[in-house]
């Protein structure tokens, strides 16, 4: 791949899932990605929100309403 795309606000960012992965920025150095099992990781989760890992996301969806 020679080229990119930046995708700015939820709809374009879910919407840009579609058709390929993307590099995102998440605050995964914590004990709620380190005690992940499954479900939506949510701010009310006590996740911080200081970026300090780069990931790909490779799809979305919804679970139990979120």
């Amino acid at each position: 791949m020679n080229s990119y795309e930046q995708w700015q606000g939820r709809t374009a960012n879910l919407n840009g899932l579609y058709t390929q992965p993307a590099s995102v920025a998440v605050a995964a150095g914590n004990s709620v990605f380190r005690n992940y099992s499954s479900g939506v990781v949510t701010i009310n989760d006590g996740c911080p929100t200081e970026l300090d890992h780069a990931i790909v996301a490779v799809g979305w969806g919804v679970d139990q309403g979120t």
